[in-house]
């Protein structure tokens, strides 16, 4: 009887210590299936899944509620850098986004392999779109892909690509736009977000023209990163960042997680 009580007394001790934290985030308001998406004005997606999952599993010492909006992801980076927020869902790591932004503990821009981090949310990246008509195929050097080369504002790709073509580089405001600009001048390139293959599939007219390459440009680990505007314990921080990459990192239950939202156009 006595056991009995303790382990009930324990329980409640617990759930009456507990901290409480209430995370407002901010994510891309461009869909990136099958990470983030809009299903009856509800944003879904297997990050959302994951972020939930950690939740439920922190529960008794962490009590968190998220607050997530779809945002332009420009604004959402400078809503984190000014403290209107508390964390950027979805961000790979950059040493521009570093001096705002806090990591996990091993997130860098050179992994050791890639989408390595253990702490990792999801395992994305970026690929080559060219023309059908030319025979080009992205062979691991940038300075090869067909010029200009068209990429999104904001994403971290294109740090990388101004320092390696800056005078034939175009920066647009979506994947979506790069693509058909693609198309329609009939020249060039566009580097694009990995999600945005499953959009590219159900476009039938504009496969008839372009195609995507087979190597990947990059595939890299991507975070929930916290503003170093907001005073979260670093401790906490870290429990959280343990169980979305511990869930992440399970191959078998990500793969069952993403499958649900692959048929969304």
């Amino acid at each position: 009887m006595l056991k009995y009580l303790f382990v009930i007394f324990s329980i409640i001790n617990l759930s009456i210590y507990a901290k409480d934290l209430n995370i407002s985030v901010c994510v891309n308001d461009i869909q990136q299936i099958p990470q983030i998406l809009l299903a009856n004005n509800k944003i879904v997606g297997s990050e959302i899944d994951i972020l939930n999952l950690a939740v439920k599993k922190l529960k008794g010492k962490l009590n968190i509620k998220f607050n997530i909006e779809m945002i332009p992801w420009i604004r959402c980076i400078y809503m984190a850098e000014k403290g209107e927020v508390d964390a950027v869902l979805n961000a790979s790591y950059n040493n521009e986004r570093a001096q705002f932004l806090d990591y996990p503990p091993d997130a860098s821009s050179i992994e050791t392999s890639p989408c390595s981090s253990k702490y990792l949310l999801t395992c994305a990246g970026y690929a080559v779109v060219t023309l059908n008509s030319d025979p080009y195929e992205y062979d691991g050097n940038p300075k090869n892909i067909p010029k200009p080369v068209r990429a999104s504002r904001g994403y971290s790709i294109v740090e990388e690509l101004q320092k390696i073509i800056p005078n034939d580089l175009e920066i647009d405001k979506d994947d979506m736009t790069n693509v058909k600009k693609l198309a329609l001048n009939q020249k060039g390139s566009a580097v694009v977000f990995s999600s945005y293959f499953n959009k590219l599939k159900h476009d039938k007219e504009l496969l008839k023209k372009v195609k995507l390459n087979k190597k990947m440009y990059v595939m890299k680990s991507y975070y929930l990163a916290f503003s170093k505007k907001k005073s979260f314990q670093n401790e906490d921080k870290l429990m959280l960042w343990r169980e979305i990459g511990a869930i992440a990192n399970d191959k078998k239950l990500n793969s069952k997680i993403e499958s649900k939202y692959l048929m969304f156009k």
